[in-house]
């Protein structure tokens, strides 16, 4: 048993102006606001054996109230009873656990904003705070196998996590040419998201070599409204797959490689018509190397590409190459290091994020092709 209780005082001020207008202050846009929850709660916690399966169950509950103020006169407030109850097993044998878990949230209400005006959240992006206290339901299950330890050859797991939420909140976008906002609204219908994840480890004695294979499936199902018109439903789905080959050798000569592939699709309807289709992808590969020709002589090589193509457009190619040669002048004492990076003169690097109502684009500078020698003293 025990009791929770967590405050927050919240206060912006957001001006607006331009060279033609005076400096404005928009009461929208000042926000001084004071929220306190309380929770008296309880929990039981359970375990037993049967069969050599652990079951164990957390049942946990209470009282909360919530107080929302915002000066000078308005005030909100909420209390009741909710319950979390939580359901579980483990299996565990030689090389292998297997864990489950699955957890209901019954009516515990969390605030959406603890603002009620327009605070910045992005450039040319304002979000509105919204003071809805909503009891949502949600559902919860996670199940994970494992296998192997961690001096093996062969190690693996997998896990799988689905959530369903009925009532909380959902997005209203208001998309300008010059600036966009958003705020939380109440959702009364069900939200579901789905995520797969595992990864495969293999060293190979034979060839000193470690495999590495991570994939990834994650799906979302949502709801939202833009520019105040019908509501939308959405898919996004997103699949990464990711593989790495390490070498182990004892010698003059390693590497390491490898490449991840992103592919993400969103999908838009309305009054169950398509209105939107917009796919990203998105493949990353790297080659390093590591040479010594001798114990006084080291040097690495780093190599990646990079393709990135939205929907039906071209795509686009980047391609980097670093290199270190170091030569021990005296013994760890002097050091001669000859450094050079992105010697492809790649000036741009522009990576692209896709969801149901924007195609973001993010252009980062690189540093410009050099060629530095160094001499390192120590003492």
């Amino acid at each position: 048993m025990g009791i929770i209780q967590k405050t927050q005082d919240f206060s912006s001020n957001l001006s607006l102006s331009d060279s033609t207008k005076a400096l404005k202050m928009p009461a929208n846009f000042q926000n001084d606001a004071y929220f306190k929850q309380t929770n008296y709660n309880t929990s039981l916690k359970l375990k037993d054996q049967f069969g050599g399966i652990n079951f164990f169950s957390d049942i946990s509950g209470g009282y909360y109230k919530l107080d929302y103020k915002k000066a000078p006169s308005e005030h909100t407030s909420k209390d009741g009873l909710y319950a979390l109850p939580t359901l579980g097993f483990k299996k565990e044998m030689e090389k292998s656990t297997f864990f489950g878990t699955y957890a209901f949230n019954v009516a515990l209400p969390q605030l959406a904003d603890i603002f009620g005006g327009y605070v910045v959240s992005d450039y040319r992006s304002l979000q509105r705070g919204s003071t809805l206290l909503i009891p949502a339901n949600s559902h919860t299950a996670i199940l994970n196998a494992t296998y192997g330890k961690f001096s093996d050859n062969f190690i693996g797991y997998i896990n799988a996590i689905g959530t369903t939420t009925q009532n909380g909140y959902r997005d209203n976008w208001q998309v300008n040419t010059d600036f966009n906002t958003s705020e939380r609204v109440e959702n009364r219908l069900l939200n579901r998201s789905l995520i797969f994840s595992s990864s495969i480890e293999y060293f190979s004695t034979k060839l000193s070599v470690r495999f590495k294979l991570r994939p990834s499936f994650s799906a979302n199902w949502y709801q939202n409204t833009l520019n105040n018109i019908d509501l939308r439903d959405n898919q996004a789905i997103n699949n990464v797959l990711d593989l790495s080959i390490r070498s182990g050798y004892v010698n003059w000569f390693n590497f390491h490689f490898g490449t991840t592939l992103t592919f993400s699709n969103v999908k838009t309807d309305v009054a169950s018509i398509n209105i939107l289709k917009t796919k990203n992808t998105s493949v990353g590969s790297f080659l390093d190397f590591y040479l010594k020709f001798f114990n006084k002589l080291k040097g690495t090589i780093e190599n990646e590409i990079f393709r990135f193509q939205q929907s039906d457009t071209p795509p686009q190619y980047y391609s980097f190459i670093n290199g270190s040669l170091s030569y021990e002048i005296s013994r760890s004492r002097v050091y001669l290091t000859l450094t050079g990076r992105n010697l492809l003169n790649t000036k741009n690097f522009v990576n692209s994020y896709i969801n149901d109502y924007i195609i973001q684009v993010n252009r980062v500078r690189l540093l410009p092709r050099y060629i530095l020698i160094e001499v390192n003293f120590r003492f």
